[in-house]
């Protein structure tokens, strides 16, 4: 399953006042994203089709957040050494010179990161003026030419994106915006939404049924619409004293990378009250996008935590599709996260900014 760059309307619905709505949207070669907090991000990406490079501009939602800048290079070879410049090498507003860059322990990508305001403004203003942002690889100083590699971010809809995010985040005309830019205090900004609450249930210490009733088995199959026995048990966790969580693999809907899983809930003393698991989102998504409520991709549960997390990816690196994270209150599962990267471009899910989020305790 491929997903696509699309504009996603996303309300949230939830009874916290004043929530923000939560939206991905496309400005020709960036992608921005906010969500129900108005934490807000800007995603530009490398020009060619391999994954070599990307940019994020991250900032939150609150009126006195300041904007960071992320610029990560895709250098498997540690020793290598990275150079930033924009095609006009005279404007301003990257780190100067050859460099390593910061790491994170998944990934091969090396991070230049601008968090002074200073040069994140100084940086805003340089790439508005220029098309491209280029990074050169070299194996050490004075290299040969043929030793050089070469990736670039397109800059076409950068500015737009940026606006757009100060528009959500209700900055335009303030001193704090980022693009449009006017006299008014930071405090003529609305204060950030409070996260929704999610109170989860202690983990149970009796421990799960070894054996499934046939009614859970048979409302499993029917759910998979199972006539040849492509259907095995997966996991089996106790959420309550009486009620069992049942994870079972529907093998005729999944892929190469994506494992369909049928969740159901079954109570000790009436198995016969078999229930599918219904994990609503707490948003609207486009239906080209959404998930079906039943149907839970790559799903693993945390009984130290009480959490179910899904994995849906877009390709079989996983640079692309949805991640969420659902917490068992002891009577539903309430959704705590929800990530989505529409566009196949090498980010790693570590690197995908929320589209909704709430406070676990």
């Amino acid at each position: 399953m491929r997903f696509r760059s699309c504009i996603l309307f996303i309300a949230i619905l939830t009874g916290f006042a004043a929530p923000a709505e939560a939206e991905i949207r496309q400005f020709k070669d960036w992608l921005a994203v906010c969500d129900n907090l108005r934490n807000c991000t800007a995603y530009g990406f490398d020009t060619e089709i391999g994954a070599g490079m990307f940019l994020r501009i991250d900032r939150g939602g609150a009126p006195d957040a300041t904007p960071k800048v992320t610029i990560a290079v895709d250098v498997p070879d540690k020793t290598t050494q990275l150079a930033l410049t924009f095609d006009d090498p005279n404007l301003p507003g990257l780190p100067k010179g050859a460099q390593r860059g910061t790491r994170h322990e998944d990934d091969s990508y090396a991070r230049a990161v601008l968090t002074d305001p200073a040069a994140v403004e100084t940086f805003i203003e340089a790439a508005r003026k220029a098309q491209k942002l280029v990074a050169k690889r070299t194996d050490a100083p004075g290299a040969a030419k043929s030793d050089t590699e070469t990736s670039a971010i397109s800059l076409s809809g950068a500015a737009a994106a940026l606006l757009w995010i100060d528009d959500q985040q209700k900055r335009i005309d303030t001193v704090t915006a980022l693009i449009r830019r006017d006299g008014k205090p930071a405090s003529a900004i609305p204060p950030q939404p409070a996260p929704p609450v999610i109170v989860a249930a202690k983990s149970v210490a009796a421990p799960a049924p070894k054996t499934i009733p046939k009614a859970v088995l048979k409302e499993a199959k029917a759910m998979c619409e199972d006539d040849d026995g492509e259907r095995k048990t997966e996991e089996i966790y106790r959420l309550t004293g009486k009620l069992v969580l049942y994870m079972f693999v529907c093998e005729s809907n999944s892929g190469a990378y994506n494992y369909a899983y049928n969740l159901l809930t079954a109570s000790d003393d009436k198995p016969n009250e078999t229930r599918a698991l219904e994990l609503r989102l707490p948003l609207s998504i486009d239906k080209r996008q959404d998930i079906p409520a039943q149907d839970m991709t790559n799903a693993t549960f945390d009984p130290k935590t009480m959490t179910i997390s899904t994995f849906s990816k877009g390709r079989g690196i996983g640079d692309c599709g949805s991640e969420s994270i659902w917490a068992f209150d002891g009577k539903a599962f309430r959704m705590t996260s929800f990530k989505m990267m529409p566009d196949c471009k090498g980010v790693p899910l570590w690197e995908w900014a929320p589209l909704y989020s709430a406070v676990m305790k």
